[in-house]
């Protein structure tokens, strides 16, 4: 059995309009590409130019350029947001092939989601009309501080004055407040009737830089906790439902959803305000409650 092109080949479009039967030619073929022959992905040969102009959207062409490393620790990964499809390299080591552009359907997706009934395959589906993958993992051990070398070859066309870098921020934030803590003033609220002002407490989370955004509540506490800030533990005055109260928001004065808000706007702040009555589960033991999230 034949391999490669076994078929008839005719080169059309040429200028006059005629057609080429290239089926009777010798035919040959080369493994990889003839940039990766001159070692294009290093950044060292000297067959690279420069334009005044940077072509974009052209396809089968090879890009260069300089960066310095991101600042600190964390995971770096780029984001080929602009690139169609291709390979790229980071200072002569290859992160594998990129393929932003190779995006699923735009219907199908809904609000609701309930797998139960027979299978089907367009249950649930999420995330329609996005592409499965835009940021590729750098590792940190082939990185210097500064004259980096990133090059790609792009296949389709695409642009890569787009391209970014980004890295991945994993802290804790804790806070803690009792029942003695008064709210901020401007968020009191004043009694019609005797015009006294109320405020309850206030516990609040916020990421420390713009770019974070709160991923889930791991620890909620309403009773005397202790411990420290990743190391939290329940008292023996609790109530069972401190959690999936802030998750849900069921038995305190909660005025915002935290994980719901969370997830759908990828807010930078959560507040939960405490309330007066008493939440399901808590003991009677007289302390003055405390609440940690």
């Amino acid at each position: 059995m034949g391999a490669g092109i076994t078929g008839p080949v005719q080169l059309k479009g040429l200028k006059n309009g005629t057609t080429v039967d290239l089926s009777s030619k010798q035919w040959t073929y080369q493994v990889g590409l003839k940039g990766e022959g001159l070692h294009l992905y290093t950044g060292d040969s000297s067959v690279w130019m420069s334009k005044p102009t940077l072509p974009t959207k052209q396809p089968l062409i090879w890009y260069k350029t300089n960066f310095d490393a991101p600042a600190g620790d964390s995971p770096v990964a780029i984001d080929f947001t602009g690139m169609g499809k291709g390979e790229a390299w980071i200072n002569g080591q290859s992160i594998g092939r990129y393929w932003p552009t190779y995006a699923s359907s735009n219907s199908g997706c809904t609000n609701s989601c309930n797998y139960r009934g027979s299978y089907s395959s367009n249950k649930c589906l999420k995330n329609c009309g996005k592409p499965s993958q835009v940021l590729y993992h750098v590792p940190r051990s082939w990185l210097k501080s500064s004259g980096n070398t990133i090059v790609l070859f792009e296949e389709m066309g695409g642009d890569p004055t787009q391209i970014s870098f980004a890295t991945r921020e994993i802290t804790s934030l804790c806070s803690h407040v009792s029942e003695s803590h008064p709210l901020p003033v401007e968020m009191w609220t004043s009694d019609q009737k005797t015009g006294t002002k109320h405020g309850g407490a206030l516990v609040s989370l916020e990421c420390p830089l713009p770019n974070q955004v709160i991923s889930s509540i791991k620890f909620a506490s309403y009773g005397n906790p202790r411990g420290t800030c990743g190391s939290f533990s329940h008292g023996q005055c609790r109530s069972a439902k401190a959690l999936s109260t802030v998750q849900k928001v069921h038995s305190l004065s909660i005025f915002d959803t935290c994980v719901t808000r969370i997830k759908k706007k990828k807010k930078r702040q959560c507040k939960v305000k405490i309330g007066q009555q008493k939440p399901g589960g808590v003991s009677t033991t007289k302390v003055t409650p405390g609440f940690i999230m």
